[in-house]
């Protein structure tokens, strides 16, 4: 009876979160900096549950987007047989099998410059190195999978931009994490309602899918602004203009995640 209790709380407190999340900005927040708790799940775990969801969907469409593509694609080239069997160009023009042509041994890496110091012969060993296409995919696949962790890293600096931006509220920066927080979270729950919804009035028409993907967006943009108004109580231009400026202050600093995070999976991989 106690399991069940905890399971059937936990989900009636994750639904209304979920509804107030995305449909009332910044209402959740100021609930809980107000102090009204118990019908809230703490922002963090309700982070965590929702970005576990986000990503690991995001992960499995990427996994399994080719996953039932049976056949030879349209446009790919015949293959070569020869008695039934797969075939060089040679065999099928002999008759006769022969030997598989031999493997392109890579080129060899030039002999480092003169002068060069250890740190530069690395660095150009690792950008021809990154030339590699099977290393980009190792790459590419090794970015993906720390976006989580990048993301909760600039987290914290989400919010100590919104404390430096509204440094006049009185709020303490614990209390700006909580927004930060529920925002992330707001942003992972309305992608996948966004794509989820859109994805089902495709069934109706491709208009109406078009049309629900414009207004998903829209209220994507304005989101920010109404949650910030709410919890900062501010008016709309006040609200608008530090908007703006959270969003460029913000892209700059996941941008400059992103190119740490690349330089790093560079020197590691």
């Amino acid at each position: 009876m106690d399991a069940l209790e905890n399971l059937f709380h936990f989900e009636g407190k994750f639904f209304r979160n979920v509804v107030t999340l995305l449909f009332r900005p910044g209402r959740l927040s100021v609930d809980f900096n107000a102090g009204r708790r118990a019908s809230q799940m703490p922002p963090f775990r309700l982070y965590l549950f929702v970005s576990l969801a986000f990503f690991g969907l995001t992960f499995l469409d990427r996994n399994t987007a080719g996953a039932f593509k049976l056949g030879p694609q349209r446009g790919a080239p015949a293959q070569i047989t020869v008695d039934g069997r797969p075939a060089t160009i040679t065999e099928a023009l002999s008759g006769q099998p022969g030997e598989p042509p031999a493997a392109q041994a890579p080129d060899p890496a030039p002999p480092p410059a003169a002068g060069q110091s250890d740190w530069q012969r690395r660095l150009e060993e690792r950008s021809r190195r990154a030339l590699d296409p099977a290393v980009q995919r190792e790459m590419t696949v090794t970015f993906l999978h720390s976006l989580p962790k990048l993301l909760l890293f600039c987290l914290p600096l989400f919010a100590l931009w919104t404390r430096l931006l509204w440094r006049k509220s009185g709020q303490a920066y614990l209390q700006h994490l909580v927004v930060a927080l529920h925002f992330h979270t707001f942003i992972f729950l309305w992608v996948l309602c966004r794509d989820g919804w859109t994805f089902l009035a495709g069934f109706a028409g491709s208009g109406l899918a078009r049309g629900l993907g414009l207004v998903c967006n829209l209220w994507l943009i304005l989101y920010p602004v109404l949650m910030l108004r709410r919890i900062f109580a501010q008016g709309w231009l006040l609200s608008f203009a530090k908007a703006f400026v959270l969003f460029i202050a913000y892209t700059f600093t996941l941008a400059t995640g992103f190119l740490i995070a690349g330089f790093v999976i560079i020197f590691l991989l």
